[in-house]
């Protein structure tokens, strides 16, 4: 019996000393067992290293564990299969549950537990009692064994309060991962396989209590015992000067390893000095020798060399990320000029979660092979995220968010497309609540009548039957969450998840990404485990939904799939402090700047940094403070820096993603401290040298468009590939109308060009709006609720409805009492909202139904402005929504080129008429819920052909009839400032807008009042001055400019069905003043319009010039039959 150490710098070849040392005595005595014990990440590649040593390439009695695989060995040589191991999840969940119970006897945590990872941090407290051998009798003496605040004594006592209730409950039940080695030390005596056994401690830097506790049993039933520790040859004898010495961790676990092999008897053999790492690895590199010898020391040297440094250098990159497009460059000079495998390179950071980002892209970009030393969260993953959406969905009562969410996940077994046609169904019909989904939808009226609703109705059944074990849950009385985990676990297999999971673990193997396919078979193994976690620990408490919810949520996001590397050539990326480096010849450190390098570890906890120090001061160790972290973070820095064999690369951001600077880490200076001539390389923006590594790499330089000699040697290189023939032309994008073929144009529309005046209108507004909306039928997603288009309607039918039941009530509008007027206008908005599919189903949002009650109130206002314009003349309504077109005997009919047709429909939302001598006086009225304003600039360029039209359409349906006006009427809720007579003031600001006959019988028949001098009208836009004369702004015209309005807008109806069969589709977007065609165009993330690509513009419309103008140009090019389109 016996211990050894074999002690020796960074790179002085203790682990080959060692391994070669095993492998002679294991093939001397083969029938005695060597066991290799390293920690667990160490033990694949010292298995390789192990075997490659061996002359015959066998280790039949070396085994390389690390204490955990020691452990499950021991106790299954020895029959103990039987130990159940509470990992992570359980732990939380059971103290949980012991929090719940013990609530009413604790004090300082009582109000914490339910803080977001308050229990996490609790677990964490009591593994680390575990683990350092601090008992709950122990936390009983704190108040006396050391000088403590009275907050810290009462914080112990309710952790010791739920401490005791865990320890008592693992004792009949599990045990912890941190207790498997105490199980180990009580049984180590009765092991074979450790009897008389040989063992090696390699790659530790220090050990726990507890491995201590393992260690001193191990001596005393071992043959022999090697620890290989790091540390210079010329420190090996000397005492650690405290946590500030670089080697106080080896020099702290000799001194203790000797305390317990005192205690036993067991003879402390003379250690094996190793040589100088400078005769060893570093041999051919002196630089690297100098680093290692010097690296933290009181004492150091300087390097003196007139020689450019080759082996060490330093840069400084403009962003992590550029910094990552360094080392890619850098990684592939290597391997391809100097001869370099990938498997010699190793990149490390003390910010992994950051540069690893940076990291997968840049490599896949470069097409460097990397293993990234990391575990991979499953919290996001589409599986994991279609049972929290499902939990979601009963929590949230169905809303269209949770079943989305659900459903996109893709484990539903229902195809995209068929997702995507019962999204838009929700998202037009507002579906939401469960009672919503319990309804059958067939007969639906509304947004549905768009939809084939038996296809929807499939889908809604087979969706509720996959999740009616939640369905039945949540009807049982007195259930669980056992009951909640069966009902879940049902609907996991219904949906055949494991199938789907290992089909897309397939097809990622297929598409050669490994690592992605190992996370997903390995998916449902590790969930069904949670689940059944759940079942045991906590199967018996009554089911809450949301307490179901926070508990799947705190499992699923604590599952942790570890990495496997996608090959044996292949670069490692990892973590300063856990990734293995040994057999590196390379090493890039990278994000070497102030807050990684030293890493700010102090993020709070249960017992402060103070207490721990606290602690320690009596003698009481636990887990390492921020400050002894820092310490040995040195230490980490000192076995990183040394590691590779011939060349280190270090290297730091000036600035962060977000842009802020960033300050270099003491560690760069110092290094150069060591070296005379060396300096810090400041790296230019790596985006904009070019570069052609990979095909990938080349097409991004040719997407900068440079056009310099090396744009266009790349350009020629690739010129096969599909991207580099658009890469080329992008710099030279404009934009040239074509049309489409006339035969096309035919296709899309037929012989007979169907249509509105709003169609058209459509059309002079951009023609390729036009083609999107009427060619291709492309149509916005509908909506539930009350759009802008569904309130115009309802506001456009309930004032027929209203004006139509006033008529028929035999009233005259002059005589319409306030009382009566207002039943009228509420019956009308009530059928209205029945006739169009708004009436109430009980699933409308509160908003939704503020809407409607306020539409309801803007309603009578305007049935009562209504009343007021009508009563203050001699015009009535004579017809409502009056349909012309469409198959009607009034239809709009016109010969178009090429012997086509444009038929024209419509429907005039109000006709008031007056009779005098003979004549019949009529005046147009259309409803706008806008700010709609007639201009004749509009009318000239067929942007407001609407109500010239509707006036051709009357004078051909009624003999006899006269122009009196064409008006635009707002329906809106105006906000008017406080004055004496808010009803004129209402009046006025609605008043119509447009333009009305010239002729003082005609405009005093619309309003009595315009008889007195000096007066405004306040319901139609004309007004007269003291000699009674037409004021200036008057909106008027005379009977034959109503005529040249009339037959304009045929005109220029007929020529824009013309234009339409050419197959006109250009983007040619109207402007006018502060208002353009794509300022409400659902189209405009289609068409690509960009005044900043030439060919691109808007067609600019002059509006400044005098009604009598606009007439005369109108009347000119009729008359010519000039094409203006």
């Amino acid at each position: 019996m016996g211990i050894q150490f074999i002690l020796g710098g960074s790179g002085s070849g203790k682990s080959e000393y060692l391994y070669r040392l095993i492998t002679k005595q294991a093939m001397e005595h083969p029938n005695k067992n060597y066991l290799v014990i390293v920690p667990e990440q160490f033990t694949l590649s010292t298995q390789q290293k192990l075997v490659s040593l061996s002359p015959n390439g066998a280790i039949m009695n070396i085994d390389i564990l690390s204490f955990k695989r020691l452990a499950y060995r021991v106790f299954d040589d020895m029959g103990m299969s039987d130990l159940a191991v509470l990992e992570e999840t359980g732990k939380n969940l059971l103290l949980r549950r012991i929090a719940q119970e013990e609530d009413a006897n604790l004090t300082v945590l009582k109000n914490n537990m339910s803080r977001m990872g308050y229990v996490e941090q609790l677990k964490s407290l009591i593994s680390e009692f575990v683990q350092y051998n601090i008992s709950p009798e122990l936390i009983d003496q704190f108040a006396s064994i050391g000088n403590f605040s009275r907050n810290f004594i009462t914080k112990m006592k309710d952790v010791n309060i739920l401490y005791t209730k865990f320890l008592e409950y693992m004792k009949d039940h599990y045990i912890m991962a941190e207790e498997i080695l105490n199980v180990l030390c009580d049984v180590a005596k009765d092991s074979e396989l450790l009897r008389d056994s040989v063992i090696v401690l390699d790659e530790y830097t220090g050990f726990t209590p507890i491995q201590y506790r393992l260690l001193e049993q191990l001596l005393t039933v071992t043959d022999r015992i090697y620890v290989s520790l790091s540390i210079d040859e010329r420190e090996a004898f000397k005492p650690s000067e405290g946590m500030e010495d670089l080697f106080d961790l080896s020099k702290t676990t000799i001194r203790k390893l000797s305390e317990i092999s005192g205690r036993q008897g067991i003879p402390v053999e003379d250690p094996v000095i190793m040589k100088s790492p400078s005769e060893r690895r570093f041999a051919a590199v002196p630089e690297l020798a100098h680093l290692e010898a010097n690296l933290f020391r009181q004492d150091c040297q300087k390097y003196q060399s007139d020689q450019p440094h080759q082996a060490i250098s330093i840069w400084n990159a403009m962003t992590p990320r550029e910094e990552m497009i360094f080392v890619a460059r850098q990684i592939n000079t290597l391997v391809r000029r100097e001869h370099y495998r990938y498997r010699d390179i190793a990149i490390v950071t003390g910010a992994l979660e950051q540069y690893q980002i940076y990291a997968q892209e840049v490599m896949e970009n470069y097409g460097i092979p990397y293993f990234l030393d990391s575990t991979t969260s499953v919290f996001y993953s589409p599986f994991t995220d279609c049972i929290r959406a499902l939990i979601e969905i009963f929590d949230r009562d169905f809303n269209y968010e949770s079943v989305m969410r659900f459903l996109r996940c893709g484990f539903a077994n229902l195809e995209e497309e068929e997702i995507d046609y019962l999204d838009n169904y929700l998202i037009a019909t507002g579906i939401r609540r469960q009672s919503g989904w319990s309804r059958s939808w067939l007969g639906r009226k509304g947004k549905s009548k768009d939809f084939d609703l038996e296809r929807v109705e499939s889908m809604r059944l087979q969706l509720m039957d996959l999740w009616n074990p939640m369905i039945l849950l949540q009807k049982q009385k007195d259930a669980t969450l056992a009951d909640g985990i069966h009902a879940i676990y049902q609907i996991i297999v219904a949906m055949q998840s494991a199938d789907q999971l290992m089909q897309s673990a397939n097809e990622y193997l297929e598409r050669g990404l490994q690592s992605k396919a190992k996370e997903y078979e390995q998916l449902y193994e590790k969930v069904m485990q949670l689940l059944e976690k759940y079942e045991e620990l906590l199967g018996e408490e009554p089911y809450d939904l949301q307490v179901f919810s926070e508990l799947l949520d705190a499992g699923l996001s604590a599952i942790q799939l570890a990495a496997v590397p996608p090959g044996y050539d292949a670069i490692t990326v990892g973590d300063i402090e856990r990734t293995r480096l040994n057999g590196a010849k390379v090493l890039f450190f990278v994000g070497i700047n102030e807050g990684v390098i030293p890493k700010n570890t102090n993020h709070g906890g249960i017992i402060s940094e103070y207490e721990r120090q606290a602690l320690l001061d009596a003698d009481i160790m636990l887990a390492p403070s921020a400050r002894e972290k820092a310490f040995i973070q040195r230490f980490y820095l000192y076995r990183n820096l040394t590691k590779p064999s011939e060349r280190l690369y270090l290297s730091f951001a000036r600035s962060g993603s977000d842009g802020k600077a960033l300050q270099e880490s003491y560690l760069i200076k110092t290094v150069l401290q060591l070296f005379e001539n060396l300096q810090v390389q400041i790296l230019p923006s790596l985006m904009e040298e070019p570069d052609f590594s990979t095909e990938m790499v080349t097409l991004s330089y040719l997407a900068q468009g440079r056009k310099d000699d090396w744009w266009y040697a790349a350009a020629k290189a690739l010129e096969h590939h599909e991207m580099t023939e658009q890469l080329i032309a992008a710099p030279y994008c404009s934009y040239q109308a074509q049309p489409i073929s006339k035969n096309v144009a035919r296709q899309l529309y037929g012989d007979v060009l169907y249509g509105s005046v709003t169609r058209i209108e459509k059309y002079f507004s951009c023609a390729y709006a036009h083609f999107l909306n009427y060619g291709l039928q492309l149509r916005e997603r509908q909506e539930a609720g009350l759009n802008v288009m569904d309130v115009g309607d309802l506001y456009h039918m309930a004032m027929e409805r209203f004006g139509r039941a006033v008529k028929d009530s035999g009233i005259s509008w002059s005589m319409l009492q306030e009382e009566k007027r207002d039943e009228l206008a509420d019956r009308a908005m009530s059928e209205a909202l029945v006739a169009l599919g708004y009436e109430q189903s009980g699933e409308e949002h509160d908003a939704d139904l503020y809407q409607l009650k306020r539409m309801r109130e803007i309603f009578r206002r305007n049935a009562w402005v209504m009343t007021a314009q009508i009563a203050k003349g001699e015009f009535v309504p004579e017809d409502f929504e009056i349909k012309f077109g469409a198959g009607a005997d009034n239809e709009l009919q016109f010969a178009l080129k090429n012997g086509r047709l444009l038929r024209v429909s419509g429907k005039i939302d109000r006709l008031d008429e007056y009779r005098k001598d003979g004549k019949i006086y009529v005046k147009i009225v259309d409803y706008k819920t806008g700010n709609t304003q007639m201009e004749l600039s509009r009318i000239y360029h067929g942007l407001q052909l609407q109500l010239s039209v509707y006036l051709n359409a009357i004078l051909q349906m009624k003999e006899h009839a006269v122009p009196a006006g064409i008006l635009y009427q707002k329906i809106t809720d105006p906000v008017l400032k406080e004055t004496d007579d808010p009803m004129n003031d209402y009046l006025k600001e609605l008043r119509p807008n447009g333009r009305v006959l010239a002729e003082q019988d005609v405009y005093l028949a619309m309003d009595y009042d315009l008889a007195n001098p000096s007066y405004d009208s306040n319901v139609i836009p004309v007004g007269v001055k003291k000699d009674m004369g037409l004021r200036s702004g008057a909106s008027v015209l005379n009977e034959e400019d109503f005529g040249i309005l009339s037959d304009y807008a045929i005109m220029r109806m007929k020529e824009s069905g013309d234009a339409i069969y050419e197959g006109n589709v250009a983007v040619n977007p109207y402007e006018q003043k502060a208002t353009n065609a794509c300022a409400y165009c659902q189209y405009r993330g289609i068409c690509g319009f960009d005044k900043k690509i030439p060919g691109y513009q808007y067609r600019n419309i002059d509006a400044k010039r005098e009604t009598e103008e606009w007439i005369e140009m109108m009347k000119t090019d009729i008359n010519s039959g000039k094409d203006i389109g």
